[in-house]
């Protein structure tokens, strides 16, 4: 982050590892792999741009088969509700 002199903020989740493991147990990121994103991911992502109107995030296509098709732009459906609150 220092390389780019960018404002970039890191989102922690609201539960550490350790309580995650002793919510969800030892295997969440392999037995509940949509759970464990939620949790540790879309959440604390989901609180932090509450204020925002627009935002940018990344995926890289070369990690799975699944993302290789992955457009270049597209919309979130799941975050319409919080830009139709924000005047999005």
């Amino acid at each position: 982050m220092k390389r780019y002199s960018l404002p970039l903020e890191v989102l922690t989740p609201e539960l550490s590892v350790e309580e995650q493991v002793e919510r969800y147990g030892t295997e969440l990121y392999s037995l509940k792999a949509d759970l464990c994103c939620k949790v540790r991911k879309i959440e604390p992502q989901k609180d932090f741009l509450r204020d925002y109107g627009t935002w940018s995030t990344g995926i890289r296509r070369d990690q799975t088969e699944q993302r290789m098709s992955t457009p270049t732009l597209s919309w979130e459906q799941r975050f319409a509700e919080l830009a139709g609150r924000l005047g999005a």
